[in-house]
């Protein structure tokens, strides 16, 4: 089954323009279609709008049927999908136990180097010794 649109909500957020997203890259195109599949199974249904547009609204979707605790537990469960159930085992094991710096530095470079298409572009930085709290990498 379809969802409802955006229509009758008040927007939200920055007064800044929207950004434009481009999912033109094979990548991008690939990485959305995979990401839009878990979720519109997820959902038990898919929406008309296609590429970035269309999985923001499966995500609105999501947040509507269901409260928080619900929703980050689905969003946790469809991003673990995309992942080899082998690689979700190994990396704690091999990586963020024994290396936790080197394991939270290379999630970050991981991460802005993969989801753009998800977050828009990414700048990584270090943070100052004073800004690290106690039990991060």
């Amino acid at each position: 089954g379809g969802f409802r649109g955006t229509e009758g909500y008040r927007s939200a957020g920055p007064t800044t323009p929207r950004p434009v997203y481009d999912d033109s890259s094979l990548f991008d195109r690939t990485a959305i279609g995979v990401f839009r599949q878990g979720m519109a199974q997820n959902l038990g249904g898919d929406v008309p709008e296609e590429g970035f547009g269309g999985l923001m609204t499966l995500a609105l979707a999501l947040n509507r049927r269901f409260g928080p605790l619900e929703t980050q537990r689905r969003t946790q469960k469809i991003l673990a999908s995309l992942f080899p159930p082998f690689i979700l085992k190994l990396f704690p094991l091999m990586f963020a136990g024994p290396f936790p710096a080197f394991s939270a530095k290379l999630n970050a470079w991981i991460t802005a180097r993969t989801c753009q298409w998800l977050m828009g572009p990414q700048s990584l930085f270090d943070l100052e010794k004073e800004e690290v709290q106690a039990g991060w990498g």
